[in-house]
C-alpha cells in the first residue's frame, strides 16, 4: 500500500488524519484525509485505504471524495460506502452511480454517488501501479434524483456533457441540479 499512499501524497499533500474500520477491523479498510484546500481552495479530499487490497470483480479500485473543508468528517460514510462495495465484490464502473436515499451527506438533495475519473487532480492520477495489478481510483460525485433520473434516460455521457456546459460545482453536495437534467428528464 506505500506505493499508493506516496501517490496519493506526491498530488493531495501528506495525510493529515483519517478512519479504520472499526466495525470489520480484519477488512483493512481505512479512509485518509489529505490537507484542507487541495487540489483546490475550500475542498478537503478523502480517499479509502485498502479496499484495492481485494481483487473485486472489474478489477482494485480506491474510492476518492472532494468535499467543502466543513464537511471534512464524512470519512465514517465513506468507509461505511467502501465496506458495502467491498461486500458487493465488483468495482464501480465509470458511469455508474449508486442510489443511497434523499439526504444521505446530511445537506441537500444528493440522494446518489456517480463513480467517474479525478478530473480536478493531474492526468495520471486516476490510476496507481501497486505491485503487479493497476489501482484505478474512482471519483464519487454527489448527484441528486433529478440526475439519477437524467442518467437512466439519456446515459451517464448525457450528465458529463451538462457538468460540462453547466459547469456545477461538483464538490458542494448542497448544490442543485444541473438544468439539463430538469429539461429532458
Amino acid at each position: 500500500m506505500s506505493d499508493l499512499v506516496s501517490h496519493l501524497e506526491a498530488r493531495l499533500g501528506p495525510i493529515r488524519g483519517g478512519w479504520r474500520d472499526d466495525i470489520d477491523p480484519e477488512s483493512g479498510l481505512q479512509v485518509a484525509r489529505f490537507a484542507d484546500d487541495l487540489p483546490f481552495a475550500g475542498v478537503t479530499t478523502l480517499v479509502t485505504l485498502g479496499l484495492s487490497n481485494s481483487h473485486l470483480e472489474g478489477g482494485h479500485q480506491e474510492l476518492l471524495m472532494h468535499l467543502p473543508v466543513s464537511m471534512g468528517n464524512m470519512g465514517p460514510a465513506l468507509l461505511d460506502f467502501a465496506r458495502k462495495l467491498k461486500a458487493s465484490g465488483r468495482v464501480l464502473a465509470r458511469g455508474e452511480y449508486v442510489r443511497l436515499g434523499e439526504g444521505f451527506l446530511g445537506t441537500g438533495e444528493m440522494s446518489g454517488l456517480l463513480a467517474y475519473g479525478p478530473v480536478y487532480l493531474p492526468d495520471g492520477f486516476g490510476t496507481c501501479e501497486v505491485g503487479d495489478h493497476p489501482v484505478v481510483i474512482a471519483w464519487l460525485i454527489p448527484i441528486t434524483p433529478a440526475e439519477e433520473r437524467f442518467v437512466d434516460t439519456h446515459g451517464w455521457r448525457a450528465l458529463e456533457e451538462a457538468f460540462e456546459a453547466e459547469d456545477p460545482d461538483l464538490t458542494d453536495p448542497a448544490r442543485p441540479s444541473v438544468s439539463a437534467a430538469h429539461a429532458r428528464s
